[in-house]
């Protein structure tokens, strides 16, 4: 499981679970997998903005020591993810391209990271301090894993029922029904086809090293739902 420590706002102070109190449901939000538009388009948005707290909220010691815990994250391909998350920093027109130029310095100090192999691209990251939100990078279970600690550490001792739901990214019809007015999800994860082709082994070999853990879940998530 990839996780890095980051030590961003977010990962020291928000964290990355919400509560949608009028659904009475926690929300495990894993960057790049619909994150924006799941806050945008769902029935918790108000005008296309970012919910009002009062609408979706990190959720307080005593809304997460309830008896029935109900959480839904949304699980994407990882190998299309991590596309995304390249995409997202190194390529232009992404939607961090110019923090992760301002840190890379150049597209060919990229292609020799990439040209040196996963490893090094992984060394590369991390190494990456405050120009990268480096927890975007985390594993998918990663981000559900933690979720799991935090209900835990609010219930010491106590068993509750925690019923996970998963949804897939390219299905919709998995949706529950207060993402289901959501339409397309703006996904940004074509990367240039030309620079994918060209370095396709080293996204497929990165992806199967460090993402290990989210294909075998992502699998069994599929076969669960056939």
């Amino acid at each position: 499981m990839l996780d890095f420590k980051c030590t961003c706002p977010n990962c020291l102070n928000k964290g990355y679970i919400w509560y949608a109190q009028n659904d009475r449901v926690f929300w495990i939000e894993i960057p790049k997998n619909g994150s924006s538009s799941i806050k945008k388009s769902s029935s918790w948005s108000i005008k296309d903005k970012k919910p009002p707290h009062s609408l979706l909220k990190i959720p307080d010691k005593k809304i997460m020591q309830e008896e029935r815990i109900n959480a839904f994250v949304m699980l994407r391909d990882p190998h299309s993810r991590f596309k995304s998350l390249i995409k997202f920093y190194f390529i232009e027109k992404g939607g961090r391209w110019q923090k992760g130029m301002k840190y890379a310095k150049s597209k060919e100090r990229i292609q020799k990271e990439i040209d040196l192999g996963p490893d090094n691209f992984l060394n590369f990251l991390a190494n990456s301090r405050n120009h990268l939100q480096i927890h975007h990078f985390n594993s998918q279970t990663y981000f559900i894993e933690n979720f799991m600690n935090r209900i835990k550490d609010a219930h010491k001792a106590k068993n509750k029922v925690i019923n996970l739901n998963y949804v897939i990214l390219s299905k919709k019809e998995t949706f529950p029904h207060f993402w289901k007015e959501m339409g397309r999800i703006k996904s940004s994860s074509s990367v240039d086809e030309s620079f994918y082709q060209q370095n396709i082994d080293f996204f497929q070999n990165f992806v199967e090293k460090f993402y290990r853990d989210d294909i075998e879940l992502y699998e069994k998530v599929l076969r669960s739902e056939k």
